[in-house]
C-alpha cells in the first residue's frame, strides 16, 4: 500500500504542480514589469518557461495516472485476498471443530486403555503433533518466500519512481536556474 506521502501526492499533486507554475509565471511578469523592460527576448524567455512547465505538467499527470493505476491493481489483489481469506475462515472453522470432535474421541479412548496402552498412544502423540507442526512450518515458509519475492518486487518498483521524481526535480531546477 502507498504511505500517506504518496496518497497526498496523488491527491493533490496535479494542482501543486499547476499552482508552482501559476506562482512561477506570476513571478516572471512581475520581474519584467519591475524592471521596466519587456522585451522580445523576456516575453520568449516566458514562452519558454510556460512550455517547459506545461511539459512538466504533462509528465506528472501521466505519473500520476500510473499511481492511480497501480493503487486500483493492488485495492483489486486487496479485494482478493479478503475472499481468499473467507474461505480460509471456513476452514479454520471446519478444523476447529475436527479437533473438538477428536479430543472427545481421545478422551473416552484413554479411559478405556491400560496402562502400557495409554503410554504408547502417548508417543504417537508427540510423534504426530511434531509432524504436524514440521508441516505447518514447513507452509508458513513457502508462502513467506512468496510474499518477500513480491514485496521486493515493488520494492524495486517504487525506488525506480523515487529516482525518476529526483532526476525531474534537478532538471526542473536546473532549468529555472538557467532561466535566470
Amino acid at each position: 500500500m502507498l504511505d500517506w506521502i504518496g496518497e497526498f501526492w496523488m491527491d493533490y499533486g496535479s494542482m501543486i504542480i499547476a499552482i508552482s507554475a501559476a506562482i512561477t509565471l506570476l513571478g516572471a511578469v512581475f520581474t519584467l514589469f519591475k524592471n521596466n523592460s519587456i522585451s522580445t527576448k523576456a516575453v520568449d524567455r516566458t514562452d519558454q518557461a510556460e512550455r517547459v512547465l506545461l511539459a512538466e505538467n504533462k509528465t506528472l499527470s501521466a505519473e500520476h495516472k500510473t499511481l492511480a493505476a497501480e493503487q486500483k491493481i493492488l485495492l483489486e489483489r486487496t479485494a482478493d485476498n479478503k475472499a481468499a481469506l473467507g474461505e480460509v475462515q471456513k476452514v479454520v472453522t471446519a478444523i476447529d471443530k475436527r479437533a473438538e470432535m477428536e479430543k472427545e474421541i481421545r478422551e473416552t479412548r484413554e479411559r478405556l486403555l491400560d496402562p502400557q496402552q495409554f503410554a504408547v498412544k502417548e508417543a504417537v502423540d508427540k510423534i504426530y503433533a511434531m509432524s504436524e507442526n514440521w508441516q505447518r512450518l514447513i507452509t508458513e515458509n513457502a508462502g513467506l518466500r512468496e510474499q518477500v519475492v513480491e514485496l521486493r518486487h515493488i520494492n524495486g518498483q517504487l525506488r525506480e519512481q523515487i529516482q525518476n521524481l529526483e532526476i525531474q526535480q534537478d532538471e526542473t531546477q536546473s532549468t529555472e536556474e538557467w532561466e535566470r
